[in-house]
């Protein structure tokens, strides 16, 4: 195996036109350069890991291979963990372990090396099946402890990792199959949920997933381990410790749908002991052979419980019901079972301690500003519970933050960003009056809210502002996206880490009646309501009570809920439950009386009822993205050709909304992110002297052609357009930018005006343009493509980061990855008829991630082998990232024939794209097919026949992999 890999490569470099036949079919012209983006280097579901949050991490490295192959972890101050399928024929003279490493290249300040004095395979190991893939390295010395270099805790035989359980993997292995961490070649991390073994082995083959291995994985893909991250850990969180569940071990692609990693299962390594006696020798000859120890950990999964005497366990949040979390700072009143649960053997005194991981499960810092209506309530100098502005005198949050609590005792901070250090914008006010609802019930959380109010008013501005709440007939739906927000702890048990910056992240809505099945029936009221990911991952935690969760309609954010009770901090099947605010609105108005919240109805339509649209008077609903069958998104800029309905839909209200639920600097794009520079190389922008500025997105496909929308260019002259390539922000200076007007506009003959079907169109430029890093032609999805449901996309533009809400100053182009949703799915859920086979889908059913107005013209792209393909143009669609509301592209592989007959010479590069995800039954038993094209590497198959690799492979990788 490490042959092949130091193979790999050698060849990188030398058969460069090798690997874009191969990945490419139908090699015209443009596919020498089409495609690549050598400035992006965007991991699918990774980001770079902080210096020291993963201190077991280690790298091995051998001579024989020129550099790093595989991961592995530290389980004590003498001894690696990693996997059997790493060392076939390695010696243990050739291998070097580096611990304390960040990066790859460059200096690691923290970095130590040690030499390995013993390998040892686990003697089951077998290398067609890859079960017991795992092995011991003994190091040549001892290693001292400290922040960087620290041991992980292992699961023990007993463990419970149940599907979903949160589960971070870690390494330097490659970003895509067959394509190199770039450099400077940081550690990546990524989390990923468990797929139970059976759902597993209905994915990848029955009988190929035995007991002895665990899966990880999205059913969607985007996330996975690949080709390098071998040996490497995977862990999860219980209490304070880090638990180490599996070895990466093999797996079919890098992060394909329906494909997940394979994992060797740690806790079995106890397990081994009692089959089989003499191994049980071995087994503890070589843990008692340590100087310590290795910290075998308990790890089980808890949701809720049914007896009294049993009510919290480790690692659940502190709410009224639960007076104790059984952290290990408080060991009284807690579970019977504390010390079985949350301790463990000699190792744990340092194991799966992570003192510089400050990563937060789902959540990110907060900018400046974002969350102007954000309240910290202290006493005694300390944080303790949020809460929100809801007018100038009075703040709203929990009841349960405020048993014995007195009004003198309390201090009130607004305009707060960091709980340390200097807050600029910052104001505090003493609290008069403190109002408890007066059906609060403490045993069970019901009626959970209560008002402050303050010694004096605040004056808004742009970092302190009122939040709009929502009025009683408002609906949030399942699904619905719903911001949290606040400085509460990180895990269970674990404070928000210095400085203490405002945290936020996105959950969807859960409907009452399945939290009430996954929390315990009767537990979840019509005066609650619950949100969260099924899968675990985002969620509140304790100092987060009282604050508000918030999601935006319109150009208003309006306060769904108050984070009130849970089980756990962000455990799988665990949703967090907030207090309903809807419900309240006649005794929150009747204790202040005048100056009252701004009450909003939330209910924003997916789509116009049939009525609607036969009405003369309707042209959209509010939210609805702009689209040429309805030529008013009804937003709150528009008041004109809108639905009869519009007043009461998106502007009926009380006296606060003149202020509330605006935040001016709150440039939070759903599931986007900027995009570095020459990211995306074949992005145009496209300007109109007609509407002063940026109008519409578009792609660059050779030298001087630019793909884009039909819709885009209603009534537009060629003298009136300009197009910017090489741009990254629509402000300020872009040292890699050019530009061309336009000589030729040509719309698809067909394209309808109505239907939105052949919305395409080609921009023919006044010049031809030069290829750079940032400057390049995508390729474009051939006509036999096929994009399966679930297939990573990208989509990327400078549109709007809300339904009628600009991207703000200065403008940077935005990306965002969103799977393909297929057309029958699509059809069901935005109309039927209503998606052609001219058009595909892509988006989340929960929301969440969208293109919006602006975008419309631009590319969406996936990646094969070593280029970027283009699926899709953005056409059209409703709203912008509502739930069950994709959005919709033109199909671009149904225009090959038209753009080769409109361009005719120097023809754009068509690549059919079509990524394989496994090897058929015939394949899996011929002697010379040992994987597909995108598979990753592993034991059973020797090579993964990527583009790198042409021999040994499958009889159909020609037809599978090249034209």
């Amino acid at each position: 195996m490490q042959e092949k890999r130091r193979i790999v490569k050698m060849w990188r470099l030398t058969c460069v036109s090798l690997a874009l036949l191969l990945c490419a079919q139908g090699s015209l012209s443009q596919l020498n350069v089409c495609g690549q983006a050598p400035l992006n280097s965007r991991i699918v579901g990774g980001v770079d890991a902080f210096e020291g949050s993963w201190p077991w991490q280690v790298s091995l490295q051998s001579s024989n291979f020129g550099g790093h192959f595989c991961g592995g972890s530290l389980i004590n101050s003498e001894w690696v963990l990693t996997a059997a399928h790493c060392l076939p024929g390695v010696t243990a003279s050739s291998l070097l372990v580096y611990l304390g490493k960040r990066t790859q290249q460059g200096v690691n300040t923290y970095e130590i090396s040690r030499n390995v004095i013993s390998i040892i395979v686990h003697p089951s190991y077998d290398s067609q099946t890859s079960d017991n893939d795992i092995a011991l390295l003994r190091l040549s010395s001892a290693v001292t402890f400290n922040d960087y270099i620290k041991p992980v805790c292992l699961a023990a035989q007993g463990s419970v990792f149940a599907s979903g359980t949160s589960s971070w993997i870690t390494g330097w292995g490659d970003i895509q199959s067959g394509v190199s961490l770039p450099a400077p070649g940081i550690l990546q991390e990524t989390m990923v949920p468990v797929v139970g073994n059976d759902q597993c082995n209905t994915l990848l083959g029955s009988g190929s997933v035995t007991s002895n291995m665990i899966c990880a994985g999205l059913t969607e893909g985007g996330k996975d381990t690949c080709q390098g991250d071998s040996g490497g850990p995977m862990v999860s969180k219980q209490c304070l410790v880090w638990v180490q569940s599996g070895v990466t071990s093999w797996g079919y692609g890098c992060a394909e749908p329906n494909t997940p990693g394979v994992y060797t299962r740690v806790s079995h390594l106890t397990c081994y002991c009692n089959l089989n006696y003499f191994y049980c020798i071995a087994c503890f000859y070589y843990l008692n052979y340590f100087d310590y120890l290795t910290g075998f950990y308990y790890f089980k999964n808890t949701y809720y419980f049914q007896t009294s005497t049993q009510s919290e366990r480790c690692g659940e949040r502190f709410d009224i019901r639960n007076r104790c979390n059984c952290n290990p700072r408080c060991r009284i009143n807690c579970c019977r079972d504390y010390e079985r649960q949350c301790s463990s053997l000699s190792q744990l005194n340092v194991c799966g301690q992570a003192l510089l991981n400050s990563r937060i499960v789902g959540g990110v810092d907060a900018p400046d500003g974002s969350w102007p209506w954000q309240a910290s309530l202290q006493r005694f100098g300390y944080h303790f519970c949020g809460g929100s502005l809801i007018n100038n005198e009075y703040v709203l949050t929990a009841a349960h933050c405020l048993p014995g609590v007195s009004a003198s005792s309390l201090r009130v901070y607004l305009g707060r960003r960091t709980q340390e250090g200097s807050n600029s914008n910052e104001v505090v006010r003493t609290v008069r009056t403190i109002i408890v609802h007066p059906y609060y019930n403490s045993n069970t959380n019901n009626n959970d809210i209560a008002l402050l109010r303050l010694s004096s008013t605040v004056t808004f501005n742009n970092y302190i502002r009122p939040v709009c709440l929502a009025a009683q007939s408002s609906v949030f739906s399942a699904g619905t996206s719903s911001w949290i927000t606040g400085w509460g702890d990180v895990q269970a048990g674990e404070s928000l880490p210095s400085p203490g910056i405002l945290q936020e992240t996105v959950v969807p809505v859960v409907d009452n009646v399945q939290c009430n099945n996954l929390l315990g029936s009767g537990s979840v009221t019509s005066n609650m309501m619950c949100a969260g990911l099924l899968q675990g991952g985002k969620d509140t935690c304790q100092g987060d009570s009282g604050g508000p969760m918030v999601s935006r309609q319109c150009a208003m954010w309006v306060q769904s809920g108050i984070t009130s009770w849970g089980y756990g901090c962000a455990d799988p099947n665990s949703p967090g439950v907030y207090t309903r605010v809807s419900q309240y609105q006649t005794w929150i108005t009747s204790k202040i009386g005048t100056n009252l919240p701004g009450f909003v109805t939330f209910n924003p339509p997916i789509s116009c009822s049939p009525a609607s649209l036969n009405s003369t008077s309707c042209k959209g609903r509010c939210n609805e993205k702009y689209n040429s069958t309805f030529h008013c998104n009804c937003n709150t800029n528009c008041n004109t050709n809108c639905c009869t309905d519009y007043q009461q839909r998106c502007a009926s209200s009380l006296s606060q909304l003149s202020a509330c639920g605006q935040a001016p600097l709150n440039t939070r794009i759903v599931g986007g992110v900027n995009a570095p520079d020459g990211s995306w190389p074949w992005q145009v922008s496209l300007h109109s002297t007609n509407f002063g500025g940026h109008i519409c997105g578009g792609s660059l496909i050779n030298n001087e052609y630019v793909l884009t929308a039909a819709h885009c260019l209603p009534g537009a002259s060629a003298s009136s357009l300009r197009v910017y390539l090489g741009r990254r922000t629509q402000g300020g200076s872009n040292p890699n930018e050019i530009s061309r007007t336009v000589r030729t506009i040509i719309v698809h003959p067909y394209y309808n005006s109505n239907t939105n079907d052949n919305d395409i169109a080609l921009l023919r430029l006044s010049s031809t343009v030069t290829f750079n890093n940032y400057i390049r032609p995508v390729c474009l999805a051939a006509q036999s493509s096929v994009f399966s449901a679930g297939t990573s996309s990208w989509i990327t533009g400078w549109g709007d980061i809300r339904a009628g809400v600009s991207l703000p100053s200065p403008g940077i182009l935005q990306e965002t990855v969103v799977p393909v949703v297929d057309n029958v799915q699509c059809n069901n859920l935005l109309g039927s008829g209503s998606v052609t086979s001219n058009m595909m889908c892509a988006g989340l059913l929960q929301g969440g991630k969208d293109t919006c107005q602006g975008d419309s013209g631009g590319p969406m792209v996936s990646r094969q082998c070593t280029v970027w393909v283009q699926s899709g143009i953005t056409s059209w669609g409703y709203g912008c990232a509502d739930p069950n509301a994709p959005g919709v592209y033109t199909r671009v592989s149904q225009y090959q024939t038209w753009i080769t007959s409109q361009i005719r010479t120097n023809l754009p590069g068509f690549v059919t794209f079509n990524p394989p995800t496994s090897c058929s039954s015939a394949s899996l038993t011929s002697i010379s097919c040992k994987g597909r094209c995108n598979e990753k590497y592993n034991s059973r198959f020797r090579c993964n026949c990527n583009t790198n690799c042409s021999k040994n492979c499958c009889t159909d990788y020609q037809q599978r992999c090249t034209m």
